[in-house]
């Protein structure tokens, strides 16, 4: 889906500086304006009630579960927002931890530049990219031996 007046973005973020940064940046691309929370509760409890057509995620959130406490709710099937796509962003040594990779649809990393950011929300709004990434195979590599 473009975005439109009614698209809704949610914003995932503790920092206060960094928050302001995306802010700006998504408004002046012209993406609608976004809704900042700064907790991992605060961000569960509007999951829980609200509908967002996508979650913009700061990895650096809090404690280092909280991320994973967000992503966790937003997965909760019986909530309005299960199938909406996560943009994280991320610094160049936060760790992947185990619970926030799936479902997340693009990543940006830190520092943010304003047209990635931009970009990568437009793609997931429009789209572009599942809301639930798949699981990705493992496939043997070279010669296997079969079995009888």
């Amino acid at each position: 889906m473009a975005p439109t007046a009614s698209t809704r973005i949610l914003l995932v973020a503790s920092d206060p500086f960094g928050a302001d940064s995306v802010v700006r940046h998504l408004a002046a691309a012209g993406l609608p304006p976004v809704i900042h929370v700064n907790t991992a509760s605060a961000a569960v409890e509007c999951l829980r009630r609200e509908r967002f057509d996508c979650v913009v995620l700061d990895q650096a959130l809090g404690s280092p579960g909280a991320p994973v406490e967000v992503m966790a709710a937003l997965r909760d099937r019986s909530g309005p927002c299960a199938d909406a796509p996560v943009v994280l962003l991320h610094g160049p040594f936060d760790p992947l931890l185990p619970g926030l990779m799936e479902g997340v649809a693009e990543r940006v990393p830190k520092p943010l530049t304003p047209d990635r950011l931009a970009q990568a929300v437009r793609k997931v709004l429009a789209g572009g990219i599942p809301a639930q990434a798949p699981k990705a195979t493992v496939r043997p590599v070279g010669r296997t031996k079969k079995v009888a």
